[in-house]
């Protein structure tokens, strides 16, 4: 169970500071847009480390998709 809650904590830790940057420093104000750009910039940290990069990508869906919410707030 604290493997979950670990998981959902970094989700919203991750989700919100991408989410508030897309929002306030990017300018975007769609959830697609917010989500996409939030994931463009996880994708391009990931590339640094490819080995992990491929999981890291796949991680980084959720996290989006709460950047997306936030900006449309």
């Amino acid at each position: 169970m604290a493997f979950y809650a670990k998981k959902i904590c970094a989700i919203a830790i991750f989700g919100i500071l991408p989410g508030l940057l897309v929002r306030y420093v990017n300018g975007c104000t769609t959830f697609w847009g917010g989500a996409l750009t939030a994931y463009a910039l996880w994708c391009v940290v990931n590339w640094f480390h490819i080995r992990g990069g491929f999981i890291g990508m796949l991680l980084a869906i959720p996290a989006a998709l709460v950047a997306g919410v936030i900006a449309i707030l």
